[in-house]
């Protein structure tokens, strides 16, 4: 019962989030794939709230009570996952905001499996959509904000040419015109506070993060927000107005694997949130 207390207080606690996160748990009978009709219904309602939604992320997970052995469950709960795919594909939602499908058998209950209510409980696919909660969030260039663009608490400034060497957390000289832009940007804002995130390309979003070859920690994606956040305090910004964050692969703009060097360079960047402007 703790287990299952402790779930919903998740479920809970992500909805209060800044970013919205959905949370929806599809249904299953025992040893079985197959939808309920009611649980169509659910899909098709997260559907209208999705559909053409490119900025999106749908995770799947499947999961099953403890009966038969668990090679059969971890099989099952994937075939569990791939039947809620493609009744999402097949009612139109785009396959490129799904960026993790995973299947993890009995590994994961909600309960101890002791009762069939429990058990029935376990036999689920959990969706979590994270969609961002404030419509009128742009993101911006440091080059439009320079330009006069106004912006907002939520809104986004995409670092484009912040590069760092291959592996490392090391910016590359050619970053330098973009890290001094903003640093304009903040000295001209006085009283923008921001978050710094990093994002890494050409992995799955089930790993964490990238190893920083210069460190040897598995925590790239945070280096190398963090890198930004130095080179801004030690230009003059206070430290107070700036917070970092690492994401590894988990919010790619393109799903893994990357079909072209332009989705690698896309998926492997620096955005700043405003956080607040007073």
């Amino acid at each position: 019962m703790k287990v299952l207390f402790s779930f919903f207080l998740s479920l809970l606690l992500l909805k209060l989030n800044a970013q919205s996160t959905k949370n929806i748990v599809i249904q299953f009978d025992f040893d079985k794939s197959i939808l309920a009709d009611s649980s169509k219904e659910q899909l098709k309602n997260l559907v209208k709230e999705v559909k053409n939604t490119a900025s999106a992320n749908v995770q799947l997970s499947g999961h099953c009570d403890s009966s038969g052995s668990s090679a059969y469950n971890d099989r099952l709960s994937m075939k569990r996952v791939e039947t809620v795919h493609q009744f999402l594909l097949l009612e139109g939602i785009m396959d490129s905001i799904i960026h993790s499908k995973k299947g993890y058998g009995e590994s994961k209950p909600l309960n101890n499996n002791t009762t069939k209510e429990q058990r029935s409980l376990n036999r689920r696919v959990e969706i979590i959509v994270s969609m961002n909660s404030n419509s009128s969030e742009k993101t911006l260039t440091v080059e439009q904000v320079l330009s006069g663009a106004k912006i907002n608490t939520g809104d986004k400034i995409s670092l484009k040419n912040i590069n760092f060497i291959g592996g490392y957390h090391y910016f590359v000289n050619e970053s330098l015109p973009t890290l001094n832009e903003l640093l304009t940007v903040m000295k001209s804002n006085s009283k923008m506070v921001i978050r710094v995130e990093g994002h890494i390309c050409c992995g799955s979003a089930d790993e964490a993060d990238g190893v920083d070859m210069g460190t040897e920690l598995k925590n790239l994606s945070v280096a190398r927000a963090m890198a930004v956040k130095e080179f801004l305090v030690n230009n003059g910004i206070e430290a107070n107005r700036i917070s970092h964050a690492g994401f590894g692969h988990s919010r790619p703009l393109y799903p893994y694997p990357e079909k072209t060097s332009e989705e690698e360079l896309a998926n492997r960047r620096v955005e700043v949130v405003i956080i607040s402007m007073k």
